[in-house]
């Protein structure tokens, strides 16, 4: 009996559907299988040591980045492996010292930021950290030179100052109801830098010393930075590559977006309000009369960035540098002793006379190296027709990055890498140290796209060290012994820094 024609068609139908898909995934399977024979054997990096697995495929990073270990991963791997390791089939790392200069120096045509790396703001318009053009990143540095300058900070300065005796005296009242209780300083730094930062990016305090607590946009900082380090993981891969681009925007989670508008907001309002404070707007409204100003989108991407960039790093690497002293008592004596010589009272404590300690500024500088805020690498792409890396040809359309955890704990370039010496920044350099690479060592990043706040952080970063460290003595808590084993997510996923205090005794 024959089929009907209805019959044989749904019988062919199912039979073409079934040889399509098998057709592709032996299409896939040979093309992935080709992918890695020719990642391994045939691919340009080849040469370039490092792990098998991490040559023919990029889940081994991929993975690293998910868990919270790309430092600690990466460190092993340049341990193992030399001053440069083939992290995936198209990226190298590297910790040479002149890497520094080949891939962040002024040389053109160089290493560029590629804008799959650092993505956009919700708004489309990217800040400074996110600008991959050029031109623009040059015009907008220029219109924001100013508000960070020397002359800058010293018409800020009475700001830094009022935070700062604000976190002492917060400390003093937490002394005074708590004498035998511990304080977490991490939340302590966190909320002065965001203070400060607040004032100076929305000219209005956000009040997180004054109620001791994060507001729930602050909370929301830590959590969308996060998620972007996971957005940026799985673009590594090419079909969550294309989702995330088609998605756009949305891709940056509600926690981004929530971040951003609210900077937003707080720049509308401050652009409001006609005063003469020094603060960053203040400073950049003064370009805009000159002709030098910047679009209300840029304004609004900026402030999202600096309240980010501006204040997490300053905090973080204040929090590690103060476990690193309690954690090398003899470091923290001379620290102290030399402040306590120094001033006469707390109000002698300005950012001049900081800055002419030398051991306060080796003690920030070993911190940077030991605890670096950014450990992991600032990725960039080589132009076309390849670069030169530490005398090596890299070939076009590598990714390229000096991770900095891995660089600054390198017995290559430093004498006992993992131990906390800031002697080694401190003129005349002791015999042990004179072979040290210091150059390696370059937190803020060089060139024309290096860290343009870090004067500030700097200054800022003296001041409260200095500040808490002159009236209060330390003791480290049990539960923060292993403080600094942390998790990474682009930036330290920092624990509770628990600590004991007591007003020094002068």
């Amino acid at each position: 009996m024959a089929l009907p024609s209805t019959a044989i068609y749904d019988r062919l139908s199912a039979a073409s559907a079934s040889t399509i898909l098998l057709t592709s995934i032996a299409a896939i399977t040979a093309y992935q299988l080709w992918k890695i024979v020719y990642n391994a054997f045939f691919h340009p990096l080849r040469r370039f040591p490092g792990p098998k697995a991490a040559a023919v495929s990029k889940i081994p990073f991929t993975l690293s980045i998910f868990k919270g270990t790309p430092h600690k991963w990466n460190h092993e791997l340049h341990l193992k492996y030399g001053p440069v390791v083939r992290l995936a089939p198209n990226m190298l790392s590297f910790i040479d010292e002149r890497a520094w200069k080949d891939i962040h120096g002024f040389k053109k045509p160089g290493p560029f930021k590629d804008s799959d790396d650092y993505g956009k703001p919700p708004n489309g318009v990217p800040g400074l950290l996110m600008e991959v053009r050029d031109n623009e990143h040059s015009r907008m540095r220029k219109v924001f030179t100013g508000a960070f300058s020397d002359r800058s900070l010293k018409e800020q300065e009475p700001l830094f100052l009022q935070y700062t005796d604000l976190l002492v005296e917060k400390l003093k009242i937490w002394i005074k109801e708590n004498p035998e209780n511990g304080i977490d300083m991490v939340r302590m730094l966190n909320f002065t830098t965001f203070d400060i930062m607040g004032d100076l990016t929305f000219g209005a305090p956000l009040g997180l010393l004054e109620k001791s607590d994060y507001t729930p946009w602050v909370a929301l900082i830590f959590k969308a930075l996060k998620f972007r380090t996971y957005v940026r993981g799985l673009k590594s891969f090419f079909v969550f590559k294309v989702i995330i681009d088609f998605l756009g925007p949305k891709a940056l989670g509600e926690k981004t977006r929530t971040h951003f508008n609210y900077a937003a907001e707080q720049v509308n309002k401050r652009l409001k309000i006609k005063t003469e404070r020094p603060d960053i707007w203040g400073l950049v409204l003064r370009q805009a009369e000159l002709g030098r100003g910047l679009s209300l989108k840029a304004m609004h991407s900026n402030a999202a960035l600096f309240m980010g960039a501006g204040t997490e790093t300053t905090a973080t690497e204040l929090s590690g540098l103060l476990y690193l002293l309690l954690s090398n008592p003899q470091k923290m004596t001379k620290l102290s002793g030399a402040l306590r010589s120094t001033f006469q009272h707390d109000d002698d404590i300005t950012m001049e006379r900081l800055s002419q300690i030398p051991y306060i500024h080796a003690c920030i500088e070993e911190g940077l190296r030991m605890y670096p805020p950014v450990p992991v690498g600032l990725p960039r792409r080589v132009p076309k027709g390849g670069s030169t890396i530490c005398d090596d040809l890299i070939p076009a359309d590598t990714e390229i990055c000096i991770t900095q955890y891995s660089a600054y704990h390198s017995p290559t370039n430093f004498y006992r890498p993992d131990s906390f010496e800031p002697e080694r920044w401190v003129q005349p350099i002791p015999k042990e140290f004179v072979n040290d690479r210091r150059g390696a060592c370059q937190p803020f990043s060089i060139g024309s796209r290096n860290c343009i706040g870090q004067n500030m952080a700097m200054h800022e970063m003296r001041l409260i060290l200095a500040k808490i460290i002159y009236n209060f003595d330390f003791e480290l808590l049990p539960e923060s012994q292993e403080w600094a084993d942390q998790r990474v997510y682009t930036l330290w996923e920092k624990k509770p820094l628990m600590v004991k205090l007591k007003v020094a005794q002068r």
